[in-house]
């Protein structure tokens, strides 16, 4: 995200602790929380070093819900803040992050108009 626009939505009202500069990595730790995976864990561990122990802001009103884990194609979440939004996470394989979220993952689907790949 070092390349996007400070106009952009994704950007505006972060967490203290999150710039454009670590907002992937912060993202990709919030979705990748309850994994037990091991890139999963790297991430969560490279989040808590660069971010802190709160990485996911819990205490800046981030809340992380629907979280799951499709075996063999990666995790998805919802990271909501009040006054940032609400914002659908996926980390994992290319087919799986660029598909809509809630869509069977054997139909192919493109994501709704407006929505932007977060992380890959």
């Amino acid at each position: 995200m070092d390349n996007a626009k400070d106009e952009e939505p994704i950007l505006q009202n972060l967490p203290l602790s999150i710039d454009k500069h670590n907002l992937c990595l912060w993202l990709a730790a919030c979705a990748e929380m309850s994994s037990e995976h091991p890139l999963g864990q790297a991430i969560v561990n490279g989040a808590r070093t660069i971010i802190g122990m709160d990485y996911t802001c819990s205490k800046d009103g981030v809340k992380v819900s629907q979280c799951s884990v499709i075996p063999g194609k990666g995790v998805e979440a919802l990271v909501f803040r009040e006054g940032w939004g609400k914002w659908w996470v996926r980390v994992g394989k290319g087919t799986f992050v660029n598909a809509a979220p809630g869509v069977p993952l054997d139909e192919e689907s493109e994501l709704p108009n407006g929505s932007r790949q977060v992380y890959r």
